[in-house]
Order: C-alpha cells, then structure tokens, then sequence
C-alpha cells in the first residue's frame, strides 16, 4: 500500500540517496532530506534519472524523470524510431510506499509508472502492479550526473 510522505520524512528513501553517491552538494541541487532507514546516506533533491527502456513495438522509449522536492515529478518518454511527435509528458505527484523502496509517480495516465529503489543512482521500472519485471532487458534509470529539468 502506498502511503504519501511529506519531505523531511523518507522522501525518496534511497532514490535521490544518488546524490550523495555522486557527490553533488545540497546547495548544487537544492533542499536536503534525512532518510529514517538505517545505513542510507543523507540525500537531497531534486533529481533527475534518465533511461531506455524496452518497447514492444518501436526501438525504445527513453525516459527522463525529474523529481522535485515539493513531491511533484515530471516524466518525458520518447518513443525512439516514430519520429520527433512521439513524445509523452506527464506531470503529476509521487509517493514512495512506508518501507521506502517503491517509488509511485501519479500523473495524468490511468496506469502509475512504478519503480524499484535499486540504490542510490538507480531506479527500475516495475510492472502495474509493482512486481519486478522477469526479463533480462534493461529497465533501469540512472541517475544524471546533475540536475537537468525538462520543460513540458
């Protein structure tokens, strides 16, 4: 069950941990928040994950995903060999579920794009229901090295 958090709580447990993996600065990328589960480093947002994920019918989708503070995301998928009108913005909220590890964007689509805290520079798409998705494809986000907004 997903629960909404405010930011000083466990904001992006260790989804934006990456920022600290990284090395970047709280002042280089804005607020900072304190994770509550053990062993996770101090984290601060906001962040941006890139990615190409697999489609089934065109060459990839590439994903960009910023994630702001005030809990508020955008995503862009490009669909990679349609042609430059095949792009989806969303914008919306997201949530991260009380253990900390599934990250749930809630945008303007019927379907909530999930994901896997996989460490601090990674994220991994999950199914709809947010199960792990059985395939040796890559579905994975990575971090960017800084934060690089999209405009919708």
């Amino acid at each position: 069950m997903m629960q909404r958090f405010h930011l000083p709580a466990a904001v992006l447990v260790c989804v934006v941990g990456v920022l600290a993996a990284a090395g970047c600065s709280s002042a280089q990328t804005g607020g900072a928040v304190s994770d509550t589960a053990p062993n996770r480093e101090r984290i601060a947002l906001p962040a941006s994950f890139e990615g190409v994920l697999p489609c089934a019918d065109c060459e990839g989708i590439r994903y960009h995903l910023d994630i702001f503070e005030d809990e508020v995301f955008l995503l862009r998928m490009s669909y990679l060999g349609r042609g430059a009108d095949a792009v989806l913005d969303d914008i919306g909220s997201w949530t991260v579920a009380s253990d900390g590890t599934t990250l749930a964007l809630h945008g303007g689509r019927d379907a909530h794009e999930m994901f896997r805290v996989v460490d601090t520079g990674t994220l991994r798409k999950l199914d709809l229901e947010g199960r792990a998705i059985e395939s040796s494809l890559n579905y994975d986000l990575r971090r960017t090295a800084a934060f690089a907004p999209i405009e919708p």
